[in-house]
């Protein structure tokens, strides 16, 4: 395993990274994989300032804090983070973290190819059992020491991982069709090209009805905001790490014109461009320092 060990540095859109845990490298899902893949173990004896507005990423996030006093907020809500429960934060979830008071703090990044239902509680909360929470101890213990555990804190992530996902009170929604998993690659690859529905269902070799129909069955929206839900979330990654201008970001991801850009993103994260940039450029000078 020490040679998927890669040196620290800060996360991005494509990066799971924080740049303060142990990385693995990204081995690459697809859509209908069950299996999770593991990018960052991370540990802090002492975490301060644990406070970042507008989380936006397609990385899944396991928390579990040792001592009360960070939360995180998610649609108007406060959840607190706790010995009590493990949170699981599922990818492209818009989310702020919040917490000032010193805590010792673990989390996981990782990918999963599975989905939750439309009726799952997001985030999923879940009572860890002795299992977990001996698992969490040692991985607490094993990255303060340092990456010479790599391997053993590799597979302890993992299997608390496994242990958590395959919870019965987690409601999985089924695997993706094949037609709608092409769709999603289709989109993914060429999300500053035109998507109308005609050309997504064409590249799929299906109707616009049916394309239509998949995506509200198995995504609950419509191709058109999954579009969306897509661009501003890679727009969020080249407003915080990148010097380009607003205009060319919009370009960049498909939107027809800056105005355009500016309104579909305040509706997705509640901030305005230049906004999120300024709030994500202070937040990450603070956290550096």
């Amino acid at each position: 395993m020490s040679d998927s060990v890669k040196k620290l540095n800060f996360g991005a859109y494509e990066n799971p990274y924080s740049g303060k845990g142990i990385e693995f490298e990204p081995r690459g899902i697809t859509a209908s994989s069950e299996l999770p893949t593991l990018h960052e173990a991370g540990y802090i004896p002492g975490n301060t300032n644990w406070n970042f507005p507008n989380v936006l990423s397609p990385f899944w996030r396991l928390y579990y804090n040792f001592d009360p006093g960070h939360h995180i907020q998610l649609e108007n809500r406060i959840y607190d983070l706790k010995p009590d429960r493990v949170l699981l934060i599922p990818d492209h979830v818009l989310f702020h973290c919040i917490g000032e008071q010193p805590t010792r703090n673990l989390w996981l990044h990782f990918s999963l190819g599975k989905r939750l239902t439309a009726q799952q509680q997001i985030p999923v909360i879940l009572k860890p059992t002795d299992l977990q929470l001996q698992l969490i101890h040692n991985l607490a213990e094993e990255i303060a020491e340092g990456t010479s555990g790599t391997n053993r804190i590799f597979h302890r992530s993992l299997a608390l991982i496994h242990l958590c996902i395959s919870h019965r009170d987690i409601n999985w929604a089924p695997p993706l069709p094949g037609r709608l998993q092409t769709v999603i690659r289709y989109i993914n690859e060429h999300m500053a090209d035109k998507l109308p529905n005609e050309l997504l269902a064409a590249n799929a070799g299906i109707s616009i009805e049916t394309l239509c129909r998949l995506f509200s069955k198995y995504l609950h929206t419509s191709p058109a905001r999954y579009v969306n839900q897509i661009r501003i979330s890679r727009a969020g990654h080249l407003l915080e790490h990148s010097d380009l201008s607003i205009d060319q970001i919009a370009e960049l991801t498909g939107f027809p014109n800056r105005a355009y850009f500016s309104r579909v993103f305040k509706q997705v994260s509640t901030l305005a461009p230049a906004e999120f940039r300024e709030r994500k450029l202070t937040h990450l000078s603070l956290y550096k320092h």
